[in-house]
């Protein structure tokens, strides 16, 4: 698996895609092989085969691997949501290549392609969260807390009952406990993901992560709907 990695990191995919299938094929029913098939859908998605990827993944939906079948529920909602029409596909087409350089580390590059689609006009909603969880996620990469920070803030304000106000205020949260030294933030914004998204993935981790900070056994609890 991590010689795959590699593969992708040095562009050569289909020797990358082989060697996800034969770990899939050695691990069947087994959550390494589940990380292997998502792996090879992602490495598809990047390539632009998204009819085949999104059916792999609507089958990792039901992943054993709770991690996994929560990244394939959102990658196939964002390939769903954005191949409706001829004009959605390209903003989507470009937003592949750029995950492909953020994975290879060729982040300026990444970024020039975030840009060019910021400017077309058919970018869906859900793709524009995508966009501002990148421009995160490069961030950190080089260290620019602050400016991560900002973006995770953007997605949580303009988007709060989109599909990643959750991840982004949990991965927030982390910076500020983690980087930032800013506990009391952190604290607070766990108990947001526990109170305004309780179905959340990150529910169960964030309650332990507010516990610990706040030194209590208790956590807030969602109000009944």
């Amino acid at each position: 698996m991590e010689l795959a990695d590699i593969l992708v990191a040095a562009g050569r995919v289909w020797e990358a895609s082989l060697d996800y299938s034969k770990v899939e094929d050695e691990y069947k029913q087994d959550p390494l092989g589940e990380e292997a098939r998502l792996k090879n859908a992602v490495l598809y998605f990047y390539m632009g085969n998204f009819k085949w990827a999104k059916a792999q993944l609507d089958i990792l939906k039901a992943a054993t691997s709770k991690p996994t079948a929560n990244d394939a529920m959102a990658l196939s909602l964002v390939i769903g949501d954005n191949t409706q029409d001829s004009v959605s596909t390209p903003p989507l087409q470009l937003y592949a290549h750029a995950m492909l350089l953020d994975f290879q580390n060729h982040d300026d590059s990444a970024i020039i392609y975030l840009d060019s689609i910021d400017k077309m006009m058919a970018t869906t909603r859900s793709l524009k969260e995508e966009l501002l969880m990148m421009r995160a996620t490069i961030a950190l990469k080089k260290s620019n807390y602050v400016e991560a920070a900002k973006y995770y803030e953007e997605e949580i304000k303009n988007y709060p009952d989109g599909m990643l106000p959750d991840k982004a205020l949990y991965l927030l949260a982390q910076l500020e406990e983690t980087k930032m030294n800013l506990p009391d933030k952190a604290t607070e914004n766990y108990k947001q993901i526990i109170l305004s998204y309780p179905g959340s993935f990150y529910v169960e981790d964030a309650r332990n992560r507010y516990r610990h900070l706040s030194k209590t056994d208790a956590a807030p609890t969602a109000p009944v709907q």
